[in-house]
């Protein structure tokens, strides 16, 4: 018999890590709290390591920490999606990476919304920056066709933010706006 076992690392400082730099973007944005998504019944150990440097860091920065069970973020998604929008959301890889895909189907698909990775302890250093499509590979490992490149500028824009240029920022979403109303459109938003 083969068995598979995954186990989760999830530490002090990068857990701070994540949540610091969620509270920023937060901040950048104007709101005054942040959305931890758990899964506490599965991974009960991780979840209560994840509240308590979560309330720390909130109580620290005096803003708002709320706590959302990702099979609750999703059923949100599909019933009441607007009750999502405009807020910042904080997760561990794997929530981070189910939660991200289910929400791209809110703006249209995987080549829309941009990540924010965050990692104290890997090769990658502190943060990174990707599209939600990665390099525009499907499920079945194959290249598609014609990747949407939204993601990729909006994931160069939000770069621009975190480096200090906010204006850069906005640019970018208002020209991509203006192209995708103007009927210019990947085939994944109904164009050609």
């Amino acid at each position: 018999e083969t068995v598979g076992i995954q186990i989760g690392r999830h530490s002090r400082p990068a857990i701070r890590e994540n949540i610091n730099a969620s509270i920023d973007l937060a901040e950048r944005r104007g709101l005054f709290s942040i959305t931890v998504i758990h899964l506490k019944d599965i991974h009960p150990e991780s979840y209560h390591l994840w509240r308590e440097v979560a309330l720390e860091e909130g109580k620290r920065r005096a803003i708002r920490i709320e706590f959302m069970h990702a099979g609750d973020f999703v059923a949100t998604a599909i019933a009441a999606p607007a009750q999502l929008s405009h807020r910042v959301f904080a997760a561990d890889n794997l929530l981070g990476d189910l939660c991200g895909d289910a929400a791209a189907g809110l703006v249209g698909g995987m080549g829309i919304p941009p990540t924010n990775c965050y990692n104290t302890t890997g090769s990658t250093g502190k943060f990174f920056l990707e599209p939600l499509h990665g390099s525009g590979v499907n499920a079945k490992g194959e290249r598609l066709k014609n990747p949407n490149p939204t993601a990729t500028f909006l994931t160069v824009g939000e770069l621009l933010e975190r480096f200090g240029h906010p204006e850069m920022y906005v640019a970018v979403r208002t020209a991509l706006r203006q192209v995708i109303e103007s009927g210019i459109k990947t085939p994944d938003l109904g164009g050609a």
